[in-house]
């Protein structure tokens, strides 16, 4: 069973998409809170599918909303395509106030203003993910919440900022050292506090990730070939990364059963468990059964709670 320290600011669930990452963080969730009373949990998803709604049965949205019978839990969908249009459409408008001062003033700004609006179109991949986790910095600096849960994006999405944050870091400050260069001549406020804003919580979500203090990464896949293999490969990347991740959770197995279809697909899913095992020796490894219906509400997640975090029965 999982034994997550309660000093940890960030809990990760990470694997590829329709493992269970949302049942499974929100079940974290609630065992989290329930153990640490004093603390303020929030659950969050920038799974573009968002499903926390559907895995609580409350309505959720892009508002922190108080979910389950514990005053601690609250979650929140955070819409990372939305907020990076966003930040795109605000900071070109910056942009473009910036330089429209220059026209008729003999200066020459056609190749910065070009340069700027192709780094816009030329963002690297990952600032999706950056835009949600800079959302929940925020969060974390104001002091909202003690412990962060987050259901993240599929593997796809959530490698590409695990390995990428130094480019990312980059792109936006070649945007900051444009600005500085119309720094004496026009007020650059606004524009430049979001490229430095931003630049700074993408090297703080970082160091946050790196902690084993302070994040604890747990990957989450099913017993059959991809899953094995997405598993692997989100491992070598975290490990690439430096990332903290002591936790994998086998989930959907099979039951024991007298359905003959059912024991041949156990049969096989015992296979690529050994693998797993097999693998990754030091690391905790609980399994979580699959269940005859959709995990929806919270007498379902009680349950998750009860096998991932107590005696695993199902196994």
């Amino acid at each position: 069973c999982l034994a997550l320290n309660p000093e940890l600011e960030f809990v990760l669930f990470g694997g590829k998409g329709g493992v269970g990452k949302t049942s499974l963080a929100s079940a974290a969730a609630i065992h989290l809170a329930r153990h640490n009373p004093a603390k303020k949990v929030l659950v969050f998803s920038t799974d573009p599918a968002h499903s926390l709604s559907d895995c609580f049965k409350v309505s959720i949205g892009d508002e922190i909303t108080a979910v389950c019978s514990s005053p601690n839990l609250f979650a929140l969908e955070i819409d990372a395509d939305r907020l990076w249009a966003n930040f795109k459409e605000d900071f070109k408008k910056n942009i473009e106030e910036v330089f429209d001062r220059f026209l008729g003033s003999g200066v020459d700004i056609k190749f910065d203003r070009q340069v700027m609006t192709e780094l816009l179109t030329l963002a690297p991949p990952g600032l999706d993910e950056v835009m949600a986790l800079d959302r929940i910095m925020e969060l974390r600096e104001e002091g909202r919440f003690d412990l962060f849960v987050l259901d993240t994006s599929p593997t796809g999405h959530l490698l590409r900022f695990l390995e990428l944050p130094d480019i990312i870091r980059e792109w936006l400050n070649a945007f900051f050292r444009l600005l500085l260069k119309y720094k004496g001549v026009v007020r650059l406020a606004k524009a430049a506090e979001k490229a430095l804003a931003l630049s700074k919580n993408v090297r703080k979500i970082q160091e946050a990730l790196v902690d084993s203090q302070k994040t604890a990464f747990v990957a989450v896949t099913i017993p059959e070939a991809m899953g094995l293999l997405e598993l692997e490969r989100l491992i070598w990347s975290l490990e690439k990364g430096e990332i903290p991740c002591e936790h994998i959770v086998i989930n959907m197995v099979v039951p024991q059963t007298e359905c003959d279809f059912c024991s041949s697909k156990r049969a096989e899913q015992i296979t690529y468990i050994e693998k797993i095992y097999s693998k990754f020796p030091t690391r905790t490894i609980p399994k979580v059964p699959l269940f005859p219906h959709e995990v929806r509400g919270i007498n379902d997640l009680n349950k998750i709670v009860e096998i991932m975090f107590g005696d695993d029965k199902y196994g």
